[in-house]
Order: structure tokens, then sequence, then C-alpha cells
């Protein structure tokens, strides 16, 4: 024994010199030497493994020192990662003491080759892991990271077989020992103070509004449970637990005894898992229980013939002319009805005999079918005419017999088993809820799928709808900014003409103040020469033919201001109904105007100057007026002929036009070619709207608020027809004419009309817009008739389409349509 421990000081200096990184001088190399050449022998074994115990002893020595009031934490160790404390009665031993522990604890672990309880750990211990020696004791102090790991684990597994087996037997012993010291009323009164903790809140177990946790469980391992699941963990500790100590038992059955009895189970149906019964439990029917889980389970993994499937046996029958004659399928089905199994189908088994005396009775494919199944078995099982009794019985009598079909009526070779693999599978109840699981999953990974898909659509819809709206908006801009500059263009253009007329109505003042000054002038020389009459009649002559002259002169004068007027109002006119079709000769025709006003002007003082006196210079004025009257007339003359050639030739091209758009509206109509028919079947742009129709869809929305449902459709057409009625009847005129800011006649919609108030206080404001709209529409387009008709329609915008936008969209889908049939 002295030469083993002398051995085991020798490996422990040698492995010391090893732990120095390589040894610092020749005698801890020596040493070494010593040491690797005993590993030789077995016997020597023991020294390595006694030279390790020694080597650990010397670092806590040497630990001792550096801190020798320092505790010890001590944690078992699984391939270098750490596991749980060890009790608080070793962490309080001081280091010098710990190498007999350390031996103890290498040699249990090297000899482990089953499952065991760690003493240190109170949990199983893996014995392929104990066996090869990957358990090792790490040393570590609170205010070191010192750490000692056992080496030549595998050494280990040779040295200390009998050693082992004695510390093995030793704490094995004393386990069970303090075990037993425990007593019943000790176990009781851990369980009772439990659950009145649990009752007074001491011990929370609700982690919020549907998970709860364990109290009693170490923190790591504290999870998360649902309600039943809590109460399947506190039944399976209190049950099942191998590890778990008395007093965890008792506590949580206290835990379980407090969630039936306080917490509100919503689902009392499936009772806690019950694998095993102890003899701590308490209870009289605990080993029925037992016994009913084992046969859940086995019922789950028995192979059932799918579909659900019973057999009747034992069916009466009788012999007629040599055959078998039983009660037909239907009758047993309604029998079956009745006692509440609701199968599907019954067969009658026949063979060549006639009747066999058995029937196939099937179900429902669906859990509820097996759910009736099991109930057909039981019901003729609490009968005692169940599967085992009709084996059994010998005098089966006129009694019935049933039972679900399973694995050896489906493998039997008579007339059953014919039948079943003919209409059946077989199938656990496991592998059908594994089927049922597979494709819910199935079914959830599509729908989730289809709803990426669905939301990827979404977004692209909304991107395009934002470009939609900012190109429109830009459309809506420089549609904004066209109509102001053309609003500010007609704004100048009205400004000039009546700065011009303006011009003009000042000069006919001026003229008119001037020949009126001459006119008092001329009195004054009549008064003169009545003075001088007695004195030279023919002066008085003179006078008063000069007088008449100017009379004369004046009203002719006044007969061209007023032609002057009439023309200039007569122009204006002219000028507003034609400005918006032919802005191309605005320019001619203000020259024409003014030559106009010219010659008028020129005209009539030229009247004047020839009821004057005839001096040289007045003729010569007068020849000269003559000369420019005669170049404005031939101006005149020839800007008018072009502004006829012009009219004539607009005035065809118009009839042209109205003539084709006639044309495409009778071909929109008719869909004559078969590029127009495809065009009708999508959504389209441009096309064919009766004017003056009524819209339905108010009429319908009204109807909805004011009728039943059934009643709906009827007065909708009703009230649609009566109207349509009113707006075709030439008698009712619900229209009013006001002047504008011009003066112009303008005919507007009289809204307080008797019918359309009565209307719009019965039906509302969208069936009175509707009417409105649709006797627009009539007096715009057809206020002779009173009927609809036919025009093109820009349905996108909303309003009239131009001809070249009919005829583009027609050669558009034209272009489509040939592409289409290359």
């Amino acid at each position: 024994m002295l030469y083993l421990v002398a051995m085991g000081l020798i490996g422990g200096i040698a492995s010391g010199g090893e732990g120095a990184r390589g040894g610092r001088d020749a005698f801890a190399q020596v040493v070494a030497l010593l040491g690797s050449l005993m590993a030789t022998m077995e016997w020597w074994l023991l020294g390595f493994q006694l030279s390790n115990v020694f080597y650990d002893m010397r670092l806590n020595l040497m630990f001792s020192r550096s801190m020798p009031d320092a505790k010890l934490d001590l944690r078992i160790k699984v391939n270098n990662k750490p596991s749980v404390k060890p009790p608080s009665s070793i962490v309080g031993l001081k280091p010098r003491f710990l190498f007999f522990f350390s031996f103890f604890c290498r040699a249990v672990v090297s000899q482990t080759h089953r499952q065991l309880t760690d003493p240190l750990l109170e949990e199983p211990v893996n014995p392929s892991l104990a066996a090869c020696g990957f358990y090792s004791l790490s040393v570590s102090g609170f205010n070191s990271k010192t750490t000692v790991y056992s080496r030549n684990a595998s050494i280990n597994k040779f040295c200390c077989k009998s050693l082992a087996g004695m510390i093995i037997r030793y704490t094995m012993t004393h386990r069970s020992i303090k075990e037993t010291k425990i007593s019943k009323s000790d176990l009781e009164d851990c369980e009772y103070r439990c659950y009145e903790e649990l009752k007074n809140g001491t011990f929370k177990v609700k982690a919020s509004n549907s998970t709860y946790r364990c109290p009693f469980c170490p923190e790591k391992s504290k999870t998360n449970y649902f309600l039943k699941e809590l109460l399947r963990h506190a039944a399976r500790i209190s049950r099942e637990s191998k590890s778990s100590s008395l007093k965890e038992k008792a506590r949580h059955f206290a835990l379980e005894r407090y969630i039936k009895r306080h917490l509100d189970l919503k689902d009392r149906s499936e009772p806690p898992p019950k694998i095993e019964c102890h003899e701590h439990v308490r209870g009289r029917d605990r080993d029925r229980d037992c016994e009913h889980d084992r046969d859940r389970e086995h019922d789950r993994d028995q192979l059932f013939v799918v579909p659900w499937m019973g057999i009747l046996a034992n069916i009466k029958t009788t012999l007629d002319d040599d055959r078998h004659v039983g009660e037909s399928g239907s009758k047993l089905r309604n029998e079956l009805m009745r006692e509440g199994f609701n199968p599907v189908k019954v067969h009658p088994l026949w063979s060549w005999k006639g009747h066999s005396g058995f029937a196939i009775v099937e179900f429902n494919k669906d859990w509820a079918g097996f759910k009736n199944a099991m109930s057909f078995e039981k019901s003729f099982e609490v009968k005692h005419c169940g599967k085992r009794d009709y084996y059994v019985e010998k005098n089966r009598g006129e009694k019935l017999f049933g039972w679900v079909a399973r694995e050896d009526d489906y493998k039997s070779m008579d007339i059953i088993g014919d039948h079943l693999r003919k209409k059946g599978d077989l199938k656990t109840v496991s592998d059908l809820e594994a089927d049922d699981k597979r494709k819910n999953e199935k079914l959830v990974s599509n729908l989730t799928d289809t709803l990426g898909t669905k939301e990827q659509c979404l977004k692209e819809i909304a991107s395009k709808f934002i470009e939609t709206s900012v190109s429109l908006n830009k459309l809506v801009e420089q549609k904004d900014e066209m109509l102001k500059h053309y609003n500010e263009e007609i704004r100048k253009m009205q400004e000039e003409g009546r700065d011009h007329f303006e011009k003009i109505l000042l000069q006919h003042n001026e003229a008119t103040l001037h020949l009126e000054d001459q006119r008092k002038e001329l009195e004054q020389q009549e008064k003169l020469l009545r003075q001088r009459e007695a004195q030279n009649d023919s002066e008085i002559r003179r006078l008063s033919r000069e007088k008449e002259m100017n009379a004369r002169a004046t009203l002719e004068q006044k007969k061209a201001d007023e032609k002057m007027l009439k023309l200039a109002e007569e122009q204006k006119r002219q000028k507003e109904k034609l400005r918006k079709k032919i802005i191309r000769l605005e320019k001619q025709l203000d020259t024409k105007q003014a030559l106009e006003l010219e010659v008028e002007r020129m005209r009539g003082a030229l009247q004047v100057m020839k009821h004057m006196d005839e001096d040289m210079e007045i003729k010569k004025k007068m020849d000269e007026i003559e000369e420019n009257l005669k170049e404005k007339i031939e101006e005149l003359d020839g800007v008018e002929a072009l502004n006829q050639a012009l009219i004539v030739k607009e005035r065809k091209t118009n009839d042209e036009l109205q003539e084709a758009r006639k044309e495409l509206i009778n071909k929109f109509n008719t869909h004559a070619s078969q590029g127009l028919e495809e065009l009708q079947t999508r959504n389209i742009t441009i096309g064919i709207k009766r004017m003056g129709d009524l819209d339905i869809k108010p009429f319908h929305a009204a109807s909805k608020i004011k009728y039943t449902s059934e009643e709906v459709e009827e007065k909708t057409l009703e009230l649609c027809s009566i109207w349509e009625d009113n707006l075709r009847d030439p008698s009712w005129h619900p229209f009013k004419v006001i002047m504008d800011k011009d003066c112009n006649a303008k005919e507007i919609i009289n809204e307080e009309d008797e019918k359309l108030k009565h209307l719009k206080d019965e039906f509302g404001d969208e069936v009175f817009n509707a009417v409105l709209t649709s006797l627009k529409e009539l007096n715009e387009y057809n206020p002779s008739g009173r009927y609809p008709i036919l025009d093109l329609w820009n349905f996108k915008e909303g309003r009239k389409a131009s001809l070249k936008e009919g005829i583009l969209f027609v050669l558009k889908q034209w272009k489509v349509y040939k592409r289409k049939r290359h």
C-alpha cells in the first residue's frame, strides 16, 4: 500500500511538471519519464490515478494559500459544458479537503455502465458518456477563474472498478436510507403547505392571460404552458418521474390538486396523461384509470379498416329453395339508424349457398364516422355481443353480434376478408391524424403563398395607381394652364374690340359736335340773312338753300350713324356666334369691318359735301374721298369674296364631317365589321351613347330604400317607365328663359316645376339629378322630337367625342384586330 502511495506521489510530481507547461528543471523531466514508464504496467495505472488526485490536491493547496477564506463552487461538466450546481453541503468545503471528493467522483463516473442517479445532480446520467469518462470536476472560486479538469479520462476506465463498485453501493444505500427517513406524514404536510401557499398566492402560477408556469421547477427549466399542459406536467412529475424526490412529487401533486379545484378548465374531456401509477399517489381507482389509458394508446396504434366498417354476425337466415335468405341491408341500416349509429350502407354478404349470416356496415369516412363505429362496437360489447363473445359462445341463439373491422378481419381468408380487402385499407388512428395534420399544413402553406401573391399584386396595383394619379394630375395642371391661357387671350380680344368700338364712338361724337357747331353757326347766319332780307333776296334764297342742304346732310349723317350702329351690333353678334368656329378668319373680319366703317363714314362725308357749296377745295377733297372710297370698296369686295369662299368651303367641310360622323355612328351602332364586334367585348373609351336616356341606377337605389326587396325591381321599372313618358311628352316644357351678362337669351331648366319638385321630395337628389341630365341632353340634341338620339361619346372623360377621336380609336382597334388575324 505504501508502495502504491509512493508511486502516486511520484506520478503527481510528474503530472505537476507536465502541468507547468513542459517543466523548467531537469528533475521534473526525469520524474515525468519515470511516471510514463510506470504507466506501462497494470498495477501502476492506479498510480497515475492517484497522481491526478494529488495533482488536484496540490493546486487546491496553492489556491487555499492565495485565497484562504474563499468558498468553492463545484459544477459537474459534460463535454466542457456546465450543468446544475451541486448541493450546498459540498459547496462549503475548503479546497484542501476536495482531493478525496475528486477521487471518489472520478471512480464513480468511470465505472458506470448503466443509468443511475448522480449523487451531485440527482438526475439520470447517460451511461455512454459516463463509460467514456467525459464527466469531470471543475473547482473554481468566486474571484478566480482557476479550473482543474480531469485528464487521462480513458485510463480512469480501467483502474478503479472495484473501488467504484463499493462507492456506488454506498451512495445508493445512503440515498435510499435518507428517503425512507421521510415519513408519510411529512409528505402530507409538505403537500398541504404547498397547496395552502398556492391558494394564498405565495407561489404565482399564471404568467399571462393564457399561459402558466410551474412554480416548483428550476428557473432555467421554466417554460410557459397552457392550462391543460401544466396539468399534464404536474401529473407526470407526481406519478411518472423516477429522478424527482418525494418532496418534489408532493409539491407537484399539490399543484395538480390546485389546478383541478381552483382554475377553470373549459374542456375536461381530456384527462391528464397517466402512464404509471405509484404507491404514493392517493385514490381508489388509479389502476382502472391507468388500464383505460393503456387501452386508449393501444387503440391509437391498432390497424382499422378505412373507411370505417363494422361487422354484423349471426344474422337470422331461413332456407328457401336450398338457399339461405336473410334480412335486407336497408332494413338492417334502418335499425342501426334508429339506435343512433348513422351508418351509410349495410352490405349483406352472399355466397354460393345464399346469405352468409354476415353483413358489413359502412360508416362515414370522417371522425364522426369513427365515433359512430366505436359506439356501434361498444353497444354490442355492453350487451356481451362483441367479437370475443361471438367466438367464445357456442350457443349464440338469435342474438346479433357486432364489432369494428380490424387487421385480423381484414387479413382473414373468408368472405368477410375478401370484402374488406376489396372495399378498404388498413390504417391506424395515428396515421389518419398525421394525414389530416399534413393536409391542414399544406392548406395553410398554400393559403400563405396565395396571400403573399395577393399582397404583391396589391402593391403593384397601388404603385400603378400612384403613377396614374401623378400623370393625371399633370394632365389636369396642363389643362388648367391651357384654359387659363385661352381665357386670357379671349379677354385681350374683348378688350381690344371694346377699345376699338369706343374709339369709333368717340370719333362719331366729335363729328356730331362739329356738325352741331356748324348748325348753330348757320342759324346765326340765317338770322343775319333775315336781317338783310330786305337788302338782298338772293342772299336769303342762298341761305335758305344752304340751310336745307345742311338739314339734309344732317339727316343723311344720322341715317349713316344709325346704319353704322346697326352694322356694329350685327358685326358684334356675328363675331360672338362665329368666334369659336372661324378663329382663323378674325383678322380678315376685323379688316372687313374697319373697311365697311370707313366706307360708310366716307359715304356719309361725301353725301354731306354734296349738299355744301361747290368750291374748288371741296371738290378736290370730294374727288380724293371718292377715289379712296373706290379703293376701299374694291378692297372690301376682295375681302368679301375671300371671306365668302372660305365660308362656302367651311360649310362644305362641315357637311362632309357631319356625314362622316353619321356614318361612324351607324357603324358603331350596327357592329357591321368583325373588328367592331370584338371591340364591344372589351372596356372601350369611345363608343355610342343614347343622349337623353334615363340612368336606372339612381331609381334602383331609391327603390331599395323606399320599398321591400320583393318590390324593388317592379317599382324601379315602373318609375323609370313613368318618367320616360314624361320626358317624351311635348306638352311638358320645364324650361325658362333668362338673360345672361351679355344680354343674350338663355334657356335653362325650371327647377320649380311641380313634377320636378315632387320627384325631388319623394325620391331624393340622385333621381332628381338623373332626370335633369336627361332633360338637358334632350333639349340640347333633340329639342323638337324629345326622343333619344345616338352620338359619339368619350366614356373615359365623360364628354362628347370628336370625329377625330372616333376615327383614331377605330383605326387603333382595327390594327389590333389585324395583328391578331396574322
